[in-house]
């Protein structure tokens, strides 16, 4: 995305909904130098995924999934769903030397956890790589896969465009590409990974089409479509439009 004015980036980072709620408290401090961006991040993150927890699962998961080119097997339309922002999980007990991972957004059914990276005019940061530790990728995956347990494990990356976060996206792509490469990075997971039903990445503006569609659907309620509507607005005041 292009340059954003001051008065843009105030309302890039502002929480319009739950700004009370006792999960920020979990919300990552923003690193020296990025405080902008970082807020952004959390506040995309926020208002939106707060958005959809509003919102009939059956409605807006399927569109999630399809972004995530997960379609292949059906979520079942139950009506149970929880959103947690900035949710710390811990990592498999044969690796309990290493600290918990912190996952932007889990999103959890009676069926299937859905692990969520988001980025914003950002990257995927890499440790020394002289040492022989997974990414902030391969970490996630492990742990959501591991928390998830018996019900199917979904991973996002939503980014504001692949050219702003080529690492990341690059490593998402391998790692999607070839469950082997996957296996071997995490070569501690004699499971094999089998409950890992996809990795998708997309985009912000993929993510306001989904919310696009909440707004505009006449099956939804009047407070449904108003809490989506009112998210689009602010998606659009930040120069995120649908993508289609």
């Amino acid at each position: 995305m292009g340059p954003v004015s001051p008065l843009t980036m105030v309302c890039a980072s502002e929480f319009i909904l739950l700004d009370h709620h006792p999960d920020l408290s979990r919300r990552p401090e923003a690193k020296p130098g990025l405080i902008d961006t970082e807020n952004r991040r959390a506040a995309l993150t926020w208002n939106v995924f707060r958005t959809l927890e509003l919102i009939a699962p059956a409605f807006w998961l399927r569109r999630f999934r399809a972004r995530l080119d997960a379609l292949t097997s059906l979520e079942p339309g139950g009506r149970s769903l929880s959103v947690r922002l900035w949710a710390v999980l811990p990592t498999p007990t044969e690796r309990g030397h290493l600290e918990p991972v912190c996952v932007d957004a889990l999103i959890e059914t009676d069926t299937a956890v859905y692990g969520v990276m988001t980025f914003a005019g950002s990257d995927l940061e890499l440790r020394d790589s002289t040492l022989a530790r997974p990414n902030a990728i391969l970490r996630v995956i492990d742990a959501v896969s591991w928390y998830a347990g018996a019900r199917d494990c979904y991973i996002a990356l939503i980014t504001s465009d692949w050219a702003d976060t080529p690492i990341g996206s690059g490593l998402f792509e391998r790692y999607r590409g070839s469950r082997d490469v996957l296996l071997r990075r995490l070569p501690h997971r004699r499971d094999g990974l089998m409950n890992v039903r996809s990795l998708g990445r997309m985009t912000w503006r993929d993510v306001a089409s989904i919310v696009q569609d909440c707004a505009d659907s006449d099956s939804l309620t009047d407070l449904e479509r108003f809490a989506a509507n009112r998210t689009r607005r602010w998606l659009d005041s930040l120069g995120i439009h649908p993508a289609d």
